[in-house]
């Protein structure tokens, strides 16, 4: 019986972990964060419980503002998750961004065709995977023309010797430029100088890429093939071409260019042949198309742009005037104020103010200083302490004052007491009623 239950169990948990076993497929980049034109590794792993009876079907990947370069081979293998045996095939893109900002990389529907456990015909089974956020940054700044790349080099040829010149003579010049880890799209232009002993004519602009799917590694190059027309004889330097690129592993730019080279050009005796020559050339030249259409007059434009336009005109000119007249109440606002704060500076009341924060200074002499600034405020000659005192017929702060002297001649008192502040409000006070008494007779005769 014990035997039967444990045979049971078993089963039961082999079932439980052979259904728990579903397929399911992962998406993971080697960098989150990249330079516009940086590729961007995205490894698609598919798992299966049992096997894969064929190929994988993929839906449609695209992501906005960046080029995908797919690799075409598929790498199978086996994995262990969770205690549990899978098997796994591996797909590879690049990514190439070409545009500042947040960059998703979708979710990703495919089909997969998987036999249920137990059975040996695949049935198909739709699978998703989760969409990616990559953060694209902008390239250093460049006065010259780059693209990325993890290395380039710069090959540069001419069909014929420089030994043997002559005006008249044509020479064909092929320079191409190989980068890897990049697409040829990105590649500029080759920069080459002008010269003045010679017209230069562009016979064709090639590109092409190259794609190891073992090494999962890109080749990119531009081709651009050149003729030199030699119009005037003497000694000239012909002068090399060169590339920029940026390297996103070292963060600098790098420039690789061809040497320039010393050339000899001797006269000719047939120069009516120069011409004809260069008119053979310049038909050669690859066509450029030519914007026929007709150009809109300027104030045509500004009409449609303004129409177009109109709300946020309206909206922009509101926010102006109610940005002007804000600014002139700001203004008067803090000018009134720093003349509120200028006046009350100067006024009798701040005085008072200090001498009172002085009555709590250790110093005596600060505290005296700062209450002949107080009675002299309104006075037009200097008038001592214990005068005024005695002329209001403050008796009380009369004699505070006479204490506080007779200290301070004796250099006996360290610090003023307390009991000042009170004093010296007593005797402000009596003077704003000598004031009103004024004030009142005054009146009376009037």
């Amino acid at each position: 019986m014990v035997k039967r239950i444990v045979i049971l169990c078993g089963l039961l948990i082999f079932c439980l972990c052979s259904y728990g076993q579903k397929p399911f497929a992962t998406v993971s980049l080697n960098r989150t964060y990249a330079f516009e034109q940086q590729p961007i590794k995205a490894t698609i792993k598919v798992y299966s419980p049992t096997w894969f009876t064929d190929g994988l079907e993929f839906g449609d990947l695209k992501v906005n503002d960046a080029f995908i370069i797919p690799f075409t081979n598929s790498v199978a293998g086996n994995a262990i998750i969770n205690d549990h045996s899978y098997a796994m095939i591996t797909y590879y893109y690049l990514i190439f961004p070409y545009k500042v900002g947040e960059l998703e990389f979708p979710e990703l529907e495919m089909t997969a065709f998987i036999p249920p456990k137990g059975d040996f015909e695949g049935k198909a089974t739709t699978l998703r995977t989760r969409s990616k956020v990559i953060h694209v940054r902008s390239l250093p700044a460049s006065d010259k023309a780059a693209f990325v790349a993890n290395a380039a080099y710069l090959n540069d040829y001419w069909n014929k010797d420089f030994k043997t010149l002559k005006v008249g003579d044509v020479l064909e010049r092929t320079v191409t430029v190989t980068g890897f880890k990049t697409i040829a799209n990105f590649i500029p232009s080759i920069s080459i100088d002008s010269v003045t002993y010679a017209k230069r004519y562009l016979n064709s602009n090639l590109t092409n890429q190259e794609i190891d799917d073992k090494k999962e590694t890109l080749k990119s190059t531009r081709t651009e093939k050149y003729s030199y027309l030699f119009t005037k004889a003497g000694d000239f330097e012909m002068p090399g071409s060169e590339v920029t690129y940026f390297n996103p592993f070292t963060g600098k730019y790098k420039t690789v260019r061809s040497k320039a080279m010393k050339i000899h050009v001797d006269t000719s005796s047939n120069l009516g042949i120069v011409g004809s020559i260069a008119d053979s050339l310049a038909a050669l030249q690859p066509s450029i198309a030519i914007d026929n259409t007709p150009k809109v007059p300027l104030k045509e434009q500004i009409i449609a742009f303004v129409v177009g336009h109109k709300y946020q005109l309206l909206s922009f000119i509101i926010f102006l005037s109610i940005y002007k007249r804000l600014f002139r109440i700001i203004r008067f606002i803090l000018f009134r104020f720093k003349e509120k704060r200028r006046v009350y500076l100067l006024s009798e009341e701040y005085a008072f103010k200090k001498a009172l924060q002085k009555s709590r200074s250790k110093n005596p002499y600060l505290y005296l200083q700062s209450v002949y600034n107080w009675l002299l405020h309104t006075q037009t000659h200097q008038v001592s302490i214990t005068q005024q005192a005695k002329d209001v017929g403050d008796e009380k702060a009369f004699k505070r004052h006479q204490e506080l002297f007779k200290a301070l001649n004796y250099k006996d008192l360290k610090k003023i007491p307390t009991s000042f502040s009170s004093v010296l409000t007593h005797l402000r006070n009596s003077m704003r009623n000598r004031k009103k008494k004024r004030r009142s007779k005054l009146e009376d005769w009037n």
